[in-house]
């Protein structure tokens, strides 16, 4: 402004045009908060968490799945991530599977994939499928023999009793 008092001078000097980008650094993704686990059959579930990694503009709809149900669980089998709680971590919860077999240890991969619902517009999406969890479950089953005796009674082999009985194969 020409009528103030700057006696510096500033208020002469012509100001340039400044052309500036922003660039987003912000990308699509989810969080997941443990991404192995060992669990046994029949023993405790383990948990990890997810939340996404940028705000979208719209609800994000995470379809949870195993790729062996036979190993493992997995509950919820969805979430939904909105604009105001996308940066909160849910609870996702994986259980072992009890089959009963000596089979040996299994493994499953929890896998997170973005399901049609969404809404968003800000490339969740298009988001592949990503695992969250690579889990190990140790089996629990022992091998064992079981006999009868003549007299009809069951005898367990693996605790040595003795009781004269025949065993045929």
């Amino acid at each position: 402004d020409a009528s103030s008092t700057d006696t510096t001078g500033y208020a002469n000097i012509a100001v340039s045009a400044i052309h500036l980008t922003v660039l987003d650094d912000e990308s699509v993704g989810l969080v997941p908060t443990q991404v192995t686990m060992d669990l046994t059959e029949e023993g405790a579930s383990g948990a990890t968490s997810i939340m996404l990694t940028s705000q979208p503009d719209g609800d994000v709809v995470v379809v949870l799945s195993s790729s062996d149900p036979t190993a493992a669980t997995v509950i919820p089998a969805q979430l939904t991530f909105s604009t105001v709680n996308w940066n909160i971590a849910q609870l996702v919860t994986i259980s072992p599977a009890d089959d009963h077999d000596v089979d040996g240890p299994q493994a499953a991969t929890i896998t997170a994939a973005i399901a049609g619902a969404t809404v968003d517009t800000t490339g969740y999406a298009d988001l592949a499928p990503q695992t969250v969890a690579q889990v190990a479950v140790a089996d629990n089953d022992v091998a064992s023999i079981l006999m009868f005796a003549a007299g009809g009674g069951a005898i367990d082999g693996n605790t040595g009793g003795r009781a004269g009985a025949d065993a045929k194969c």
